[in-house]
């Protein structure tokens, strides 16, 4: 609850338009930063310098570069290697042992840093090696 001099100030809500959770300001509030997705919101308040500057360290960056996924090592000839393979790549059996066999070989070009960051956890927990990088187009 804010308070400025023993007074209560009254509490306002806005939804965030990014993920549309609900947060919560005072006129005390220099800023605001979604409780939820860590995006800043804007707010009638938030016009000091300092107080953008501060909110910047606090939220989330979307990164809009394209990133290649690379193969680096299918580690041991699992099926649980296999079976992720065929799945991120819509390939047979016979065909994802031959992407292993020419590792390392990119998967993916020009994808999502979301995207790429989620398919090369999967490729890592299954035991192989795997990275992304800024495509060298891009």
């Amino acid at each position: 609850i804010p308070i400025v001099d023993g007074k209560i100030l009254e509490v306002f809500q806005v939804q965030c338009g990014f993920c549309q959770h609900l947060n919560y300001y005072s006129d005390k509030s220099t800023g605001l930063v979604c409780e939820n997705c860590d995006r800043v919101i804007p707010i009638a308040t938030d016009d000091d310098p300092e107080a953008k500057e501060v909110l910047e360290h606090f939220t989330r960056k979307d990164d809009d570069n394209p990133y290649d996924l690379i193969l680096i090592s299918p580690g041991k000839h699992t099926d649980q290697m296999i079976t992720i393979l065929q799945r991120m790549l819509a390939l047979n059996r016979k065909q994802i042992k031959e992407v292993i066999e020419n590792a390392p070989i990119t998967l993916f070009e020009r994808v999502p840093r979301k995207k790429a960051d989620l398919l090369s956890r999967q490729i890592i927990e299954a035991g192989g090696e795997a990275k992304f990088e800024i495509s060298k187009d891009a």
